[in-house]
């Protein structure tokens, strides 16, 4: 791939050949000829839509043909290295949906004291197997913890211990 500047030394990459099918401008069959592949390039870019690089172009040089960034986008989120392959699909998420992921992996990864077995309740640091029937016991006697601090009122929890999970922990 190649680009160049205009008079006004603003850069530009040229853009591929297109049929028409239906309505619709698709990109030539010519790609496979040339050198070329074809990269579906959506999400927070300006111009989302189907763009032919060549065959040794990385992420950034799809990105810069779909009109670049829009203001929304995480543009750290994705590798701008990356090499292309001929059919990928390049989505660039808004800082909103990443956020979203994150705190949606984050909560995946705690721990519901309410529903979680021995096993699970094991993985805590401090919680032994002892520990953790005990909590099933007092889950079974006393009912669904209201509060992540109602795990306290286990007989062996203390304060200590609790501080120690209760970034890890969660009660739905």
């Amino acid at each position: 791939m190649f680009a160049g500047c205009t008079e006004e030394d603003e850069w530009y990459f040229p853009a591929f050949e297109t049929e028409t099918t239906e309505g619709m401008e698709v990109p030539s069959e010519a790609g496979d000829k040339t050198g070329k592949i074809l990269i579906y390039v959506c999400g927070a870019v300006e111009e989302p839509g189907v763009v032919e690089v060549g065959k040794d172009a990385r992420v950034v040089e799809a990105i810069a043909l779909a009109g670049g960034f829009t203001e929304e986008a995480d543009e750290t989120y994705i590798n701008l290295a990356a090499k292309l392959q001929d059919g990928e699909k390049i989505y660039v998420p808004t800082i909103t949906e990443v956020s979203r992921w994150e705190a949606e992996e984050s909560m995946e990864k705690l721990i519901d004291i309410n529903i979680a077995s021995i096993e699970v309740l094991c993985k805590l640091p401090g919680i032994g197997e002892s520990k953790a029937m005990d909590i099933i016991t007092y889950r079974e006697k006393e009912g669904s913890f209201q509060k992540k601090e109602d795990l306290m009122k286990v007989p062996g929890i203390k304060e200590n211990l609790y501080e120690k999970i209760e970034d890890k922990i969660i009660v739905k």
